[in-house]
C-alpha cells in the first residue's frame, strides 16, 4: 500500500471513533411550569371601540408571577365571556366582563364575586373610571385589578 492511502484508512477510521456518541435514552422531561398559591391577582382591561367589545385578561399566582395573558372579544352591547380552563391555575375561571351591575364578575372554584363599577373599590377589586379618548374612532377603556384566594 502507498503512504497517501494508509493515512486515508487511519483518518477515516479515526473519524469514526472520534464521532459524537448517539443517545439511547429519552430526553429529560419538560420543567413544569411553578404556580404559587395564596394571593392571586386577575387584571382586565375592557375596551369598547365601534361595534366591539374588547377584554385582555392577565392572571398572576401568589407570588405575582404572569400565568396568563390572553385577549377575547365580543360584539360591542354583550358581555365579554372569558373562560380559562384549569391548567394555568388549579381550578377553572370564568369571567363574564361588561356585565350590568358590574364591570365583571368573576367565578373561581367555589368564590364568586363582582368588581364593583368603574370608579369603585371593594375588598377583591379597584376599578378605574372608564377613558374616553379618539376622535375619529371614538374608544373607552377600563382597567380593573382584582385578587382571590387560590
Amino acid at each position: 500500500m502507498h503512504a497517501p492511502t494508509i493515512f486515508i484508512a487511519i483518518l477515516g477510521l479515526a473519524a469514526k471513533s472520534l464521532a459524537a456518541p448517539i443517545p439511547t435514552t429519552a430526553p429529560a422531561a419538560a420543567v413544569e411550569k411553578r404556580f404559587q398559591g395564596g394571593w392571586c391577582g386577575v387584571h382586565v382591561r375592557a375596551e369598547l371601540v365601534e361595534d366591539t367589545a374588547r377584554a385582555s385578561v392577565k392572571l398572576f399566582d401568589g407570588a405575582q408571577f404572569q400565568l396568563l395573558a390572553k385577549d377575547f372579544e365580543a360584539k360591542r352591547g354583550d358581555m365579554i365571556l372569558a373562560n380559562i380552563p384549569s391548567g394555568e391555575l388549579p381550578e377553572a375561571m370564568s369571567i363574564n366582563i361588561l356585565a350590568p351591575h358590574d364591570e365583571a364578575v368573576f367565578r373561581y372554584g367555589d368564590q364568586q364575586w363582582g368588581s364593583g363599577m368603574a370608579g369603585s373599590q371593594n375588598d377583591r377589586c379597584k376599578v378605574g373610571r372608564w377613558d374616553h379618548t379618539g376622535v375619529t374612532t371614538p374608544k373607552a377603556t377600563v382597567d380593573l385589578d382584582c385578587g382571590f384566594s387560590c
